[in-house]
């Protein structure tokens, strides 16, 4: 008999800004982020993708997600895409990705810089980071799809 295969993660780093400066507790944003993940990946692909909210830090304003490894990309694509969570104007800055929590917590003074400007993906309007799509090649016909719009 074969040993099924552990799922392999990846933890993700994330600062959560609202256009107000407003707080919001963690069940709300975990709410949120849970209702605009099944809005994009549909129930079918969210089961692969295996997204879970593991914390949320107040003060600091910064989320802690795991995903699957191999859905990884697709995950940053979706936090960048996001304009609202419950409601209420927010983004989701991707900051720093880990296979450990440890690591992630190593390398939090370095933090400051996100992962788009790690990946040297420059881009200075909303519009143009649409445009890139984070260089993803499955998050295009996604996006289109939700749009409506033909690739």
């Amino acid at each position: 008999m074969v040993k099924a295969s552990a799922l392999k993660k990846r933890y993700i780093l994330c600062e959560v800004k609202f256009a107000s400066n407003e707080s919001t507790g963690e069940n709300e944003l975990k709410r949120g982020i849970y209702n605009e993940a099944l809005k994009f990946f549909g129930e079918y692909l969210l089961s692969f993708v295996a997204l879970k909210f593991v914390e949320y830090d107040v003060d600091k304003k910064n989320a802690l997600l795991r995903c699957n490894r191999d859905f990884y990309g697709e995950v940053l694509g979706f936090l960048a895409l996001i304009n609202q969570l419950n409601g209420k104007k927010a983004r989701v800055i991707a900051k720093k990705a880990s296979g450990t929590i440890k690591g992630l917590s190593a390398g939090q003074k370095n933090a400051d810089t996100s992962l788009l400007q790690s990946d040297k993906i420059q881009s200075t309007s909303e519009k143009d980071v649409d445009a890139h799509c984070f260089q993803l090649k499955t998050i295009v016909p996604i996006v289109a799809r939700r749009d409506n719009q033909e690739v």
